[in-house]
């Protein structure tokens, strides 16, 4: 587009200093899991827990590193991440990474794709209520300002937890174009919402929370995996 555009950015870290490579030992491979979130069975329904049953939305994704470390993505909703759930979670982290009782589980990243409350309720529990069995070295997300769009604020809270419970926690708000190394995985930023801006009004065209979600693709092993969150729609 022959444009160039400059971010100002306070709270990051260099990505040099966010991130990390490590050679994979003894075979062991980086791992994807979709990780089973509760729905209606019948299809029925998005956000509207009015009934109180589960509703057709939310994502989270885990990755073992081959360092046997995990990223986080995403997280579920509040109907889904129940108190049940969230403990069947960590033993399903314990057994994935074969740490016992007792023993902590590194967790290399937290990344969220964007705002929506739907998309983080389970790493938020775990947080809250099995934060000392974790080592939580990192977060990752790029949201808009509320002033920008109206609505969801309960991250501001979720970020207050983190920084409290971890105050070594490093930070990164993703921009387009910078790739970020973890362990033998490499993330390359796709889209922000910062992409989605006027040249002419330099004002965001983006209406809707779920077009601020960050696109990332993944590289391990010469494989590619894009993950577009739940960006969509005719913005």
């Amino acid at each position: 587009y022959k444009e160039v555009r400059i971010i100002e950015d306070y709270v990051s870290l260099p990505t040099t200093e966010f991130g990390y490579t490590y050679t994979p030992q003894d075979g062991k491979a980086t791992t994807f899991y979709q990780y089973g979130l509760m729905t209606d069975p019948k299809g029925s329904g998005n956000a509207d827990y009015s009934d109180g049953k589960y509703k057709n939305n939310g994502m989270f994704y885990i990755i073992r590193l081959s360092d046997n470390s995990l990223i986080l993505m995403d997280g579920g909703a509040k109907y889904q991440a129940t108190k049940k759930g969230t403990g069947e979670l960590m033993s399903f982290l314990r057994e994935i990474t074969g740490t016992s009782e007792g023993e902590k589980i590194r967790i290399s990243s937290i990344i969220i794709t964007h705002a929506h409350s739907d998309h983080k309720k389970y790493v938020e529990n775990l947080v809250r209520d099995y934060g000392e069995n974790l080592i939580v070295e990192r977060a990752m997300y790029n949201f808009p300002s509320s002033s920008i769009l109206k609505g969801n604020t309960t991250y501001d809270d979720f970020g207050k937890m983190l920084k409290e419970k971890y105050p070594d926690i490093k930070f990164l708000k993703p921009h387009t174009g910078q790739k970020i190394n973890l362990a033998d995985l490499q993330m390359e930023i796709v889209f922000t919402h910062e992409d989605f801006v006027s040249a002419k009004t330099g004002l965001t065209q983006i209406v809707d929370y779920n077009n601020t979600s960050t696109v990332i693709k993944y590289t391990v092993n010469d494989r590619t995996l894009l993950f577009l969150a739940d960006i969509g729609g005719p913005w």
